[in-house]
This record gives C-alpha cells, sequence and structure tokens, in this order.
C-alpha cells in the first residue's frame, strides 16, 4: 500500500482545518445575518413632505410640531414656535437612518428593547410611521430599532439615535429676534432714566454702517456701539422658558429695565425687545416680540448698552499709524517737539526728541484713542481755560503724506480727582474725559514729556517697526 509524502498529507489537515473554520465557525456568522443587509430603515422617504412630528422628550413628555405655511410650530404640551433648525434635524435624522444590518426573522419585540412607545412618530398626507429606538446589541455598539409595523429589527449605529433624544426646550425656538442687523433701518433703545433713537446714515460701502443719534439731541453716534447691540439681539437665545409666569413677573414688564425697538421699515411695527426683573439665579427675565417670557443670563443684560453715553461718538483720533509721516507736540510751556519720517522709516527729531522706542507707541495710543466720558457739547473759552484747553496742556497734530492731510489733532487739558483726563478734538467743540492711562503713553502735559519721554543726549533714532 503506497502512502502520501509526509508534506502532502500536512497539506489536506491544513486544507481541512480552514474549510471547517470557515463554513462551521465563520459560516455561522454569516448564516446568523442569512437575509440581513445594510440598508435604510426608511427607505421610500421624502423629508418636504412630512408635516408632524411627535417626539418623546427626555422628559418623557410627547411634543407635536407641526408645519404650515413653510413654518413649524409646537401644539403640544405647549403653544409656541419650534426650532425650525431642531425639526429639519429630526428629518435628515430619519432620512439618514442607515443601518448595519436588518432582521427579517425577528424574536419577540421585547427580547430586543422595542416593546415600548414609540420615540417618533410622523405624518405625510393621511399616513403616519413610526420610529421605535430599543436597547444596545450585546457587541458591536449598535442600538435596534423598528418601524410602526415591527416586522423588522434593524441595527443602527448608536451615534445615529443621538439625534432623536431631545428635551422640550431644545425643541422650542429659542431665538428672541429674527433680524438682519444689516438691514435694520432705525432703534430706539430705553431704559428708566431715558432713551436713545438712533437711525442709520444714507450711504452704501463704509457709511452703511454709519449711526445718528436723533434724541435726545442730534449727533453722530458710536456705530460700533449700535452694530454690536444689534448683532448680539440677533444672536440671542433663550436659556429657559416661563411658560406661567407670576403676576410680579409680568409686572416687572410693565416698567422694563431695557426695552428696544427695532425698526422694519416704513409699513411694519418695530420688533420689540424687553428684559425685565431677575429670574433664576444668574438669570433675567426678557422677552420678544412673540410675548413668550424666557429667561436670559444675567451677564448678557449687563453687557448690553444702558445709557447716552454708550451710543455717543467719543473718537478722539482714528487713523493707521504707518500712514502718519510727521508729527508735532506743543505745550503750555512753549516747548514744540517735532519729528518727521526719515526713508529708512526712522523718526527724526530736530530738536528736542521722544526716548527712542516712544514714538511708535504713543502713535498706537492716539491712533485709537477713545474717551469714557462726555464733559461738556460745548464750553466757553473761561470755562475750557479752567480745564486746561485754552490754551491746551498739550497739542498733538498728526499729519499723513499729503500736504494737507490731518490725520489727528488732539487738546489734552488737566486731570480731575479720579485722574481722568479733560480732552478735545481740534475739530469740535464737544469736551470729553479720558481716562487716566493714557498718560502712560501719551505725553499729555510737560511735565510728564520730561520726566517719562524726552530722550536723553546721544539716545540712538527710532526705527518705525509697524507692519
Amino acid at each position: 500500500m503506497r502512502t502520501l509524502p509526509t508534506w502532502l498529507g500536512l497539506g489536506v489537515l491544513v486544507a481541512l482545518g480552514a474549510f471547517v473554520w470557515f463554513h462551521e465557525i465563520e459560516g455561522a456568522a454569516e448564516r446568523e445575518l442569512a437575509g440581513a443587509s445594510q440598508t435604510r430603515v426608511f427607505g421610500e422617504f421624502d423629508a418636504a413632505a412630512i408635516d408632524r412630528l411627535v417626539l418623546r422628550t427626555t422628559e418623557g413628555a410627547e411634543a407635536h410640531l407641526e408645519r404650515e405655511a413653510g413654518r413649524w410650530r409646537m401644539t403640544a404640551p405647549v403653544m409656541a414656535e419650534a426650532d425650525p433648525v431642531a425639526a429639519e434635524g429630526l428629518l435628515s435624522a430619519l432620512a439618514s437612518l442607515d443601518s448595519e444590518a436588518s432582521y427579517d426573522e425577528i424574536e419577540a419585540l421585547a427580547s430586543y428593547g422595542l416593546e415600548a412607545e414609540p420615540q417618533l412618530r410622523f405624518r405625510s398626507g393621511e399616513g403616519e410611521q413610526s420610529l421605535f429606538i430599543g436597547s444596545s446589541a450585546p457587541v458591536g455598539g449598535g442600538v435596534y430599532v423598528t418601524d410602526g409595523e415591527g416586522a423588522r429589527v434593524w441595527l443602527v449605529p448608536a451615534w445615529r439615535t443621538t439625534a432623536f433624544r431631545k428635551s422640550l426646550d431644545q425643541l422650542r425656538e429659542s431665538r428672541l429676534l429674527h433680524i438682519d442687523p444689516a438691514e435694520v433701518p432705525a432703534v430706539t433703545v430705553r431704559w428708566p432714566q431715558g432713551y436713545a433713537a438712533l437711525s442709520r446714515a444714507a450711504g452704501d460701502g463704509e457709511n452703511s454702517d454709519s449711526w445718528q443719534l436723533e434724541y435726545p439731541l442730534t449727533a453722530t453716534a458710536r456705530s460700533q456701539t449700535v452694530e454690536t447691540l444689534l448683532s448680539d439681539l440677533g444672536f440671542l437665545r433663550a436659556d429657559a422658558f416661563v411658560d406661567e409666569p407670576t403676576a410680579e413677573q409680568l409686572a416687572s414688564f410693565e416698567t422694563p429695565v431695557l426695552r428696544v425697538e427695532v425698526a422694519q421699515g416704513s409699513e411694519a411695527p418695530p420688533l420689540i425687545f424687553e428684559i425685565g426683573a431677575p429670574g433664576s439665579e444668574g438669570r433675567r427675565l426678557a422677552r420678544g416680540p412673540s410675548g413668550v417670557i424666557v429667561e436670559i443670563a444675567e451677564a448678557t443684560y449687563q453687557d448690553l448698552p444702558r445709557d447716552l453715553t454708550a451710543f455717543r461718538f467719543r473718537e478722539l483720533a482714528h487713523f493707521l499709524p504707518s500712514e502718519a509721516e510727521r508729527f508735532s507736540i506743543s505745550f503750555a510751556d512753549g516747548l514744540v517737539v517735532t519729528a518727521e519720517r526719515t526713508a529708512s522709516s526712522e523718526w527724526s527729531f530736530p530738536g528736542p526728541a521722544l526716548a527712542p522706542g516712544a514714538a511708535n507707541p504713543m502713535l498706537s495710543a492716539l491712533s485709537r484713542l477713545e474717551a469714557s466720558e462726555i464733559a461738556a457739547e460745548t464750553m466757553g473759552e473761561d470755562e475750557r481755560a479752567g480745564l486746561g484747553l485754552e490754551p491746551p496742556k498739550a497739542r498733538i497734530v498728526v499729519f499723513g503724506a499729503e500736504a494737507e492731510a490731518t490725520l489727528a489733532d488732539v487738546s489734552f487739558g488737566v486731570a480731575r480727582g479720579d485722574g481722568a483726563l479733560a480732552a478735545r478734538r481740534g475739530d469740535g467743540e464737544i469736551v470729553y474725559w479720558l481716562e487716566a492711562v493714557a498718560a502712560d503713553q501719551i505725553p499729555v502735559s510737560a511735565e510728564g514729556f520730561e520726566a517719562s519721554f524726552r530722550a536723553s543726549e546721544g539716545s540712538a533714532p527710532e526705527v518705525d517697526v509697524t507692519p
């Protein structure tokens, strides 16, 4: 009897072992998924046709959302505007609910944790479908789901089911004002002591962001304050909803601590936003045009402008330091410091000079100089003299490349008790109070120049490193 070579016998054994492995072990897993295939849970799905959603929230309530004329509203458990992003997010999650596997031959639904109420019901026309979310699979991290028929079970990635777990507040419209700040023509801000009425200046380009104060006086407004206010209101969201306000809470809106009226144009009434009394800890009561009372962060209220000074134009100078070609500093004692930029970007001083490294920080501080308060709209000569502005204790004039281009002209006076400095623009009558810190970078008096800014003998010239 002839025998197979040893190596051939080993090959047969290896082949036989591989057959047993793939057929009996690996094949068992494949047979377990027999009839199972990767598929979308709701294959025939038209998100645009869905007009009703009923979601079981994380609080255990049923939130009813209905779409009418393209807008989503919550009809239960409260009547309110629905968050369109949240509603559309549910539809998107349904449309993309892909499974890792589906099973036609299933055990009792309770075996998959699918015996409870549906997580979501949705209606298209007269037909209604449901989504049930069950327990996690023993391995793999998937979650079992089924539809209203319950004849098939799908295994979906767990992360795909998180979109269907939302609180009631997350489904409600939390945005208080639907505005496009760039399109607002006028705004009125009221507080208990008064109000400011502002309008957008006519123009386009850079001038389209320019605002004018109309009341209580006609003046240029601080446009940055108005634009920031409108932007903040456009992004403002409720932190919580107060569906059953007390009489005291309602009464706080009879005299709100802040009321903003945002104009929409000549035909439509303004949108009203109000802030009332303190709410729960760290929050304020507020309400928008819908009339729903909500809570917002106390810090949000504190950041909103609530006095006339916030809306006043308070710039003493505004220019690009790199555009400065010459400057002069004149002091009340007759001392004058002049400087001119050389071809090598150094500052040349024909007479008394600033210390090396002082000119560029001075110009940088001056270029964005803004007062903290307005002392007076106008003053007589004697009043200005009393504040050290007639003549000024110091006057700085900055020139550009053109012969007549004056980039800044600011006069500085005396300091009041808290250190604030009297100041005035060369082209205006308004007298301002400037925070005392300005004296650290700007020579606002002859004494300050001698003590902190004057160059010593033999100092090297300053090179401009402004980008």
